[in-house]
């Protein structure tokens, strides 16, 4: 990268600061938002090459992404070949909410429409880069487990200090691991440690020459330093080298568990991507959003999934006044390089069309004195509403409490005077947040707080979100230690933790306290395969257990070991079969024509008659049992399937118990990497021979380690007992409700009011009636019961959406009946409100008083555009005159303050 700070306007010449005029365009006409202007529909035909487009808040950025959608499929382009791409899930949200829209589609699409972090999810999961039980943890999580390395007891390090050390042994952990694998130095996360600490000092200490390799070497424990203090210790040496010490065991923790962290989901991908060139899907028409919120290191993964070639066409969209995350990486020299990489191609958006004039001017000025902002690039608008006299003012107050009053005083007025409209108060810091907020609360207004703990993260959203995740799937570590934390059985999650992995290493699971006692799963199977059982398996039309067809069934009856009898039949059926499973000729559509076709009827009923009163066994057979059960009940009469069979067992399963850490539990999988006899060719009768050789191979494991395993549960029998007495009827409650429907309600949404009940009754959270929220987004705006209408299904749909959701996806939705909302300026970006308060303008916050460094002042002067240019009517900017306590040393003061110097050149159009 080569970044230039010099900007040029349109003759080439370099512009003197601050000091140019407003250029005045001619008065353009232009057509409806809807319809596009020239500029847009310029950037909406682009279709080879790079190009950066740049444009200011309310240019109708989300309206041209979804039209080039549009206008791309038009052309040829294959939605598998897209990737939009943006820098939050709420935008992603947006950006394919306005595509769908646009193509008039029911909600499938192929097209991936998401953030970074996302598409690294799915790459890596999708091409077994990681263990198929991976769990994606989050920041609360990730210091969890790292105080717990550092053996601080929960909720210890609840203070800054104590959290900023827990952040930087992590963020080490990603910087020292980056180094080990090569990444290239202009992707490095975290190098801001590098100045945080000393480490040349560190390294003279060592005896090590301050080099890279030696630095990945220290975090891998391949190089040992030589300590040397001249026999006087050093607690900066101690401590640093204790941070390298307990990277490496987080970096072994999250590997032993099966976890990763969002950091991990970046630099595993960018690692696997580079190694494996040659077999990437390499996207040809590529859009991203937000351009200026994505670090060097995000735009390097990109590149790998980029198809170079003249074909390509990759547009990048942003706006260089709205970078203000710096503090994840973010560069503003990000947007240079894109300059050079597009060249000429570079476009810009110049009509704004959430603005009124007069607000517009306001931003315009702003971005031209105190952001260099070329005035040639500053956007029009022909909405010439004339300002009223609360449209555009600044308020002062003596102090800062009187500040507080007088925003909730002016709260209050514009909700009277407008009482439809929108009324955002945006402040610098979560604590001022939680004092307006509080301030309002005592004056009756209600209103929406997006700010400090967010309403995902509580106690009572993650104790719900984890009991949805165990019944989804109850290999799932990290969920399991909430359950077992929240229903009072362990204190702490770390203990909990460790309690749970102590029972995976031992071939238990959490879930087997609850569905027996003093046995298990694997010791149950173990018992049923000693006599006689049926392995089974079906190919069908499809995956819909309650409407596709089942087309073959295929089984063995095994007795101790050894097959005794065979069953394969074909049903006839009127529904198509799939031509392609998994990217191969479906082989069912030619066994079908071949095959003598049974009535569905007789040969369901002899498939029952065959399997007598066997157990069943199966790879994946719940979904095989549940299509049985309902292909019964159609073509049999009243027949429940889990009346005569309410026990069967699954392979799939024991795969994920005995081998926790694959990278695939398919049947193809599971007989390459154990070497086992067999074929997977996706029919029946193959892979019921397929499944016995996997079912052989897990029991012999479990057999060798049978002693350990019920020593196990026999010295866990008090813990066992008081979770099944505490949670067992909640569980097995939702498990039985999994394969219920309704088309007119959301079931999951039915099912998470139901226990956020149960769990206040219990005592285990508090109420919390913010929970309201969730439920009524998800309800309203996430599930739509007539297209996925089980619990199941809504489960595998939105599952992992639900636990990556935060505050401010709330913000835009129907759920939120308030008019009034209180955030932090960082979460209001990407939003707009009628009317924006913009608390505590002073000099000291814009720009706070250690932004010392030019580049740290900018950023601070582009977070105040970011909160003026949130209004869509009015701006009401306040501060205080003067702030007042009492120091840490007992001692009264009070401090004269003066309003931001960003004010300067723009107080001269609003009243006083």
């Amino acid at each position: 990268m080569k970044p230039t700070d010099t900007p040029h306007t349109q003759d080439g010449s370099i512009p003197t600061p601050g000091n140019y005029p407003l250029y005045e365009y001619p008065a353009y006409t232009f057509d409806k938002k809807y319809e596009n202007d020239e500029f847009q529909k310029k950037v909406i035909t682009l279709d080879s090459g790079y190009h950066l487009v740049l444009a200011p808040p309310g240019c109708g950025k989300t309206d041209i992404l979804a039209e080039r959608v549009v206008r791309a499929l038009s052309c040829g382009v294959s939605l598998d070949d897209m990737l939009c791409l943006t820098f939050t899930n709420r935008a992603a949200r947006g950006m394919r909410s306005r595509i769908l829209e646009r193509l008039q589609s029911s909600g499938e699409m192929s097209l991936f429409v998401g953030n970074v972090h996302r598409f690294c999810s799915h790459y890596l999961f999708d091409n077994n880069v990681v263990a198929r039980d991976t769990t994606v943890i989050d920041e609360q999580e990730s210091l969890s487990i790292m105080a717990s390395i550092f053996g601080w007891k929960e909720g210890s390090y609840a203070g800054s200090g104590y959290n900023r050390v827990l952040t930087n042994a992590i963020k080490l952990q990603h910087l020292g691991y980056m180094i080990a694998s090569g990444c290239p130095k202009e992707f490095l996360m975290h190098t801001d440690l590098f100045r945080t600490f000393d480490y040349k000092t560190l390294f003279k200490l060592v005896s090590l020459d301050y080099t890279m390799e030696n630095f990945a070497g220290l975090y891998t424990g391949t190089v040992f330093p030589k300590v040397d203090t001249n026999g006087q210790p050093s607690k900066y040496l101690d401590d640093c080298l204790q941070q390298f010490k307990f990277a490496r065991k987080y970096q072994q923790y999250k590997e032993e568990r099966n976890l990763v962290d969002f950091d991990d989901l970046l630099i595993l991908t960018y690692i696997h991507a580079s190694q494996h060139q040659d077999r990437l899907k390499k996207y040809s028409w590529i859009q991203i959003d937000e351009v200026q919120d994505l670090s060097p290191f995000q735009f390097g993964i990109i590149d790998l999934f980029t198809d170079h070639s003249k074909e390509n066409v990759t547009l990048y969209l942003g706006d260089e006044q709205q970078a203000i995350f710096s503090f994840i990486g973010a560069k503003l020299a990000t947007l240079e390089w894109l300059r050079e990489r597009c060249g000429e191609n570079m476009h810009r958006l110049y009509f704004n069309y959430r603005s009124p004039k007069y607000l517009l001017d306001v931003f315009n000025t702003y971005a031209n004195m105190e952001l260099d902002v070329d005035p040639h690039f500053l956007p029009k608008t022909n909405n010439l509403t004339e300002a009223g006299q609360d449209s555009l003012c600044i308020m002062a107050a003596p102090e800062k409490d009187d500040e507080v009053k007088l925003v909730a005083e002016s709260v209050g007025n514009f909700c009277t005077s407008h009482p439809d409209e929108r009324v955002a108060v945006l402040v610098p810091w979560n604590k001022d947040a939680d004092q307006i907020s509080r301030e309002l609360s005592n004056r009756n207004i209600p209103h929406f707080k997006v700010s400090g703990t967010d309403l995902f993260t509580t106690r009572q959203a993650q104790l719900l979100f984890a009991h949805l995740q165990v019944v989804y799937m109850d290999s799932n570590i990290m969920a399991w230690s909430k359950i077992l934390t929240g229903t009072g059985i362990f204190n702490e999650e770390s203990e909990a933790r460790r309690f749970v992995k102590y029972l995976r290493d031992n071939y238990l699971l959490p879930s087997d306290f609850l569905n027996y006692t003093r046995s298990s799963y694997m010791l149950e199977l173990y018992r049923c395969c000693q006599g006689e059982y049926v392995i089974f398996d079906t190919e069908t039309t499809g995956l819909n257990v309650f409407d596709d067809d089942i087309v073959q069934i295929a089984a063995i009856k095994v007795n101790a070991g050894k097959i005794t009898d065979r069953f394969n039949i074909i049903l006839h059926t009127d529904k198509p079969i799939p031509a392609m499973l998994g990217g191969i000729i479906n082989p069912l559509l030619k066994e079908y024509e071949r095959a003598e076709k049974v009535d569905r009827k007789i040969g369901l009923c002899a498939f029952m008659d065959f399997v007598g009163d066997c157990t069943l066994i199966g790879q994946n057979v719940e979904y095989d049992c549940y299509i049985l059960d309902y292909n019964l009940r159609r073509d049999c009469g009243d027949f429940s399937f889990f009346t005569v069979h309410p026990l069967y067992f699954d392979t799939l399963r024991v795969a994920r118990i005995i081998a926790p850490r694959l990278k695939s539990y398919k049947l193809k999988s599971l007989l390459e990497v154990f070497g086992l006899e067999g074929e997977n060719s996706h029919l029946a009768d193959d892979d019921v021979i397929a499944t016995l050789s996997v079912l052989d191979h897990f029991l012999g494991i479990f057999a060798a380690n049978m002693q350990q395993h019920t020593d196990c549960l026999q010295n866990n029998s008090a813990v066992a007992e008081l979770f099944r007495r505490a949670y067992a009827d909640i569980y097995h409650g939702t498990l039985s409700r999994l394969y219920q429907r309704s088309f007119e309600t959301p079931l999951l949404v039915d099912e998470l009011e139901q226990l956020y009940g149960t769990f206040i009754q219990k005592e285990w959270i508090t109420a919390n009636p913010k929970m309201q929220y969730i439920f009524s987004f998800l309800r309203n705006d996430v599930i739509s019961p007539e297209k996925i209408p089980s619990l199941k299904e809504q489960l595998s749909a939105h599952l992992l959406d639900i636990t990556t959701y935060r505050e401010a996806d709330l913000c835009d939705s129907s759920c939120i009946t308030e008019k009034v909302f209180v955030s932090t300026v960082h979460k209001a970006k990407g939003l707009e409100f009628e009317n924006v308060i913009i608390f505590e303008a002073t000099d000291g916050v814009y720009p706070f008083f250690d932004k010392k460094t030019p580049e740290e002042i900018r950023e601070s002067a582009r977070l105040f555009y970011v909160a003026m240019t949130r209004a869509k009517k009015r701006l009401l900017i306040t501060y205080a005159e003067s702030v007042s306590g009492i120091s840490k040393w007992g001692n009264p003061y009070s401090i004269e303050k003066e309003p931001t110097p960003f004010l300067r050149h723009i107080k001269k159009y609003f009243h006083f």
